[in-house]
């Protein structure tokens, strides 16, 4: 059973509309206008981050290089951009075969985020001398396809959070004259965060055994009690462990108004179907459906949705309404498996219908 998520090109949507409530998506596909103030001029976009190279700093940073594209995409979701997650990124490479640790091209990297329908791609590259950390940010245009000139920040390593806060906000500011936040507003959305948490994170992120993986997001988690990241993985690694009673205490800690919380809420219903309660999981997946049509948005339905819905139905003996969901997934996506929609493609589809990816 792979991870019970939604796929990433429609996550980006789903989580608008559930988080945001009355958000028009259909108005605005490119972007859900989360804040108050903002220059009518300036022009939101969709951004999809890469892993940022390690570039003579010791191997024992090479967590950096994951690190600092997941830090890249919570201060961007911070500022009120819409932009892919780390997992969403990931489905994509693996529907083009590649691994996760393969060093991307600029060509594949913009064939990628075209395929994707995103805007602009970050990536970049860090180094360390001694105590020193230099970290470099492109980003790359995607029609007209465009280079950006480098930009670079230098300071302590254990001043990484404020660093590349900074660097994030020039990237914003530098490319569009028009983008109202300062510095200062800009820092002031971000969430603070311990080094040593954010290091827990990504280690057990990245972790390929599952004792050392739930070891660092524990770890994680107890040193930033209020940082749903960490929760959000930690169920997901419950999940893959077939231990869906501690994945749903894990997922139900993932506030409404975090980006992962359509995932998360999916999750929850994918584990009561696991688990024998159809009638709890068709409440989960009905409230994802009205959350899109009672806002509008074309093409609400989903495959994975209905899919796992029909599921629920059918082991309530609600058949007709079962047969129903099923002949409708199975017209919006003929290919799509009829067991419980557990995939890691799924995963990334339900933003792309709510608004972050």
């Amino acid at each position: 059973m792979g991870r019970p998520f939604l796929s990433a090109r429609y996550l980006v949507l789903l989580s608008v509309v559930v988080v945001f409530g009355t958000t028009s998506v259909a108005a605005q596909p490119s972007a859900p206008s989360p804040r108050a103030g903002t220059a009518a001029a300036y022009q939101h976009g969709i951004y999809l981050v890469f892993p940022f190279e390690n570039a003579g700093a010791s191997p024992r940073l090479d967590w950096l290089g994951e690190g600092l594209e997941e830090l890249t995409i919570q201060r961007l979701s911070g500022a009120g951009e819409q932009v892919y997650s780390h997992a969403g990124r990931l489905v994509e490479l693996e529907r083009y075969g590649l691994p996760r640790s393969s060093k991307l091209s600029r060509a594949t990297m913009l064939h990628v985020a075209e395929d994707l329908d995103a805007d602009f791609v970050v990536f970049g590259r860090f180094s360390v001398d001694g105590t020193s950390l230099t970290i470099e940010s492109r980003m790359l245009k995607v029609s007209p396809a465009r280079l950006l000139p480098a930009l670079q920040e230098t300071g302590k390593l254990d001043s990484l959070m404020d660093l590349h806060s900074r660097l994030v906000w020039r990237m914003l500011s530098s490319y569009d004259r028009n983008y109202s936040l300062s510095l200062a507003e800009f820092t002031k959305r971000q969430r603070p965060l311990r080094l040593d948490a954010f290091e827990h994170y990504i280690r057990g992120v990245l972790a390929s055994e599952d004792d050392a993986r739930l070891r660092e997001l524990r770890e994680a988690a107890r040193l930033e009690p209020e940082w749903p990241e960490p929760d959000f993985a930690l169920g997901e690694a419950y999940f893959l462990r077939r231990d869906y009673d501690s994945a749903l205490l894990w997922y139900a800690k993932v506030p409404k108004a975090h980006d992962r919380y359509v995932e998360a809420f999916f999750a929850t219903g994918v584990c009561r179907l696991l688990l024998g309660q159809p009638d709890h999981a068709e409440e989960v997946f009905i409230s994802l459906q009205e959350a899109l049509k009672n806002n509008r948005v074309s093409t609400a339905d989903l495959p994975e949705i209905l899919n796992d819905l029909a599921i629920a139905r059918a082991r309530q003996g609600k058949t007709a309404a079962a047969q129903a969901d099923f002949r409708r997934a199975a017209d919006l996506d003929p290919d799509e498996d009829r067991r419980i929609s557990a995939k890691p493609r799924s995963a990334s589809r339900i933003t792309r219908k709510t608004g972050r990816c």
